[in-house]
């Protein structure tokens, strides 16, 4: 009987992250995680805040089984950029921010720079819809909003990073967007 017990006890420890598999995650993805949290957040100083309490909280909070870590540890760090920076619906706007001076070096520096400039609300939304592929249901859910908030502001967002002189067609601004961060380290991932 207390073999049966202990077998399964230490069953049930398998299927759950512990503090080692957080640590490994945080250790692989470190740059992953400070680029997302540097993204919504668009401040150096509240990105890696992000990250960090981010881990504390993965260390800390409920028990998640094992195969869902990463995604949690990604949740937490966008709930964190949440909290930080309060993106509100109604905060969204319909023009483009004035951007000086964006000849990075880089394309990704450029897009990157172009991210960072957007209004809050639309930024988050980009972010999490377009680059970490959140439905627009769990958008409108983390950014307690409708779903018509999230599809609006998506199409201002990629009105942002539309080049200059493009004629507008709605529908292949959409598609042309991939979940790049989800995919990006894909061959690191644990």
């Amino acid at each position: 009987m207390f073999g049966t017990r202990k077998s399964r006890a230490l069953e049930r420890a398998r299927q759950y992250a512990i503090h080692t598999d957080f640590c490994s995650i945080f250790s692989n993805q470190a740059d992953r995680f400070y680029l997302l949290a540097l993204l919504l957040t668009a401040d150096q100083t509240r990105a890696e805040k992000c990250v960090v309490t981010g881990f504390e909280d993965c260390m800390e909070g409920n028990p998640v089984f094992r195969d869902w870590a990463r995604a949690w540890s990604i949740r937490t760090i966008v709930k964190r950029a949440i909290g930080m920076m309060r993106p509100l619906a109604k905060e969204s706007s319909s023009t483009g921010p004035i951007i000086s001076g964006l000849q990075a070096e880089s394309s990704a520096a450029r897009t990157i720079a172009v991210i960072t400039h957007m209004p809050v609300f639309e930024r988050f939304v980009f972010v999490l819809s377009v680059l970490e592929g959140y439905t627009d249901r769990d958008c409108a859910g983390l950014l307690n909003c409708p779903t018509a908030a999230i599809v609006t502001a998506r199409i201002q967002a990629l009105q942002h990073l539309k080049p200059a002189g493009t004629v507008s067609m709605p529908e292949s601004a959409v598609y042309e967007f991939q979940p790049l961060l989800a995919h990006a380290d894909a061959a690191e991932a644990c």
